[in-house]
């Protein structure tokens, strides 16, 4: 490798076929620049995605540049005693932070939904009747497919409970818990 000196202090090294030991600007490892013009910046395609991100991202805050903030705009900090600026025209904009209370109507509402969350077990779902009185003529969305075989059903037992009884359960379940 041979080192050659130009533009004041920068130091190029050149390789046996012709190319520049450069610096990458991203991540700052050495690699070797075979372009022509000799301007190459990054070692690989990966470094070279990084630094076009980098350079659109500050093209675009110099075209953009972000808007003032209440702290900006309303504080005066470059005084010898910084203070708020509380003119009724700057408070007006604050008046977002403060809270509304819900009107009586809202809260019972608020109250009766959850209620019935409660007392329901959780959202309220699609009612649908089944008639359990042998009618399968009714679709109620459920496939099943039978594999052939050679056994005999086994004896149906039918359960009927009644409104009471399902009360009951529900509430040996919550009891458990």
């Amino acid at each position: 490798m041979q080192v050659n000196k130009t533009r004041g202090t920068k130091t190029k090294m050149t390789t046996k076929n012709n190319g520049v030991m450069k610096e990458c600007i991203i991540c700052g490892e050495s690699f070797e620049d075979k372009t022509k013009p000799k301007n190459k910046k990054t070692c690989s395609r990966k470094c070279g995605d990084e630094a076009r991100k980098a350079r659109q991202r500050k093209e675009y805050r110099e075209a953009n540049p972000p808007k003032p903030n209440q702290k900006q705009l309303y504080y005066y900090d470059h005084y010898e005693y910084a203070f708020w600026n509380t003119d009724e025209k700057v408070m007006r904009n604050n008046f977002w932070k403060e809270d509304m209370p819900y009107s009586p109507d809202k809260i019972e509402t608020i109250a009766t939904a959850r209620e019935m969350y409660d007392y329901i077990g959780g959202r309220r779902r699609r009612r649908e009747t089944i008639d359990y009185n042998g009618d399968e003529k009714a679709d109620h969305k459920v496939n099943v497919r039978f594999v052939e075989s050679n056994r005999e059903p086994s004896e149906v037992k039918t359960w009927r409970l009644s409104p009471e009884e399902i009360r009951e359960r529900k509430e040996r379940r919550k009891n458990r818990r």
